[in-house]
């Protein structure tokens, strides 16, 4: 195999720079779909019943379709942020290289994590 030349190193850094913002931009749309609907379920949960009466099925449904979504929502959240964490197909800008050295890059990393 020949080696690289130097803009196919760009190219290839370039890459997978897109690759890691495309994650980031991911794990944020994610993270605001989280916030949106904890701040539903909140709205929920702090209404008041002048009554104090019984909540209707329709409000139970949809107090159960906010939970619902919440949940839903974490998971996806979880998901895109391990991703960002790991690093999976960025070892490039991963300073842990996906785990591959087992060690840190950074003097700073190793002295405060390791």
């Amino acid at each position: 195999m020949y080696p690289l030349r130097g803009w196919q190193k760009f190219i290839q850094s370039q890459s997978s720079l897109s690759t890691c913002t495309q994650r980031f931009d991911s794990c944020i749309l994610h993270l605001l779909s989280y916030f949106n609907c904890f701040f539903n379920k909140m709205a929920l949960d702090n209404k008041k019943n002048m009554m104090y009466i019984e909540s209707s099925k329709a409000e139970k449904l949809e107090y159960a379709n906010v939970c619902e979504r919440l949940a839903m929502a974490q998971k996806l959240l979880g998901g895109a942020y391990s991703l960002l964490l790991l690093g999976l197909e960025v070892e490039d800008q991963h300073h842990m290289e996906c785990g591959r050295s087992r060690v840190s890059k950074t003097y700073s990393d190793r002295s405060l994590f390791e």
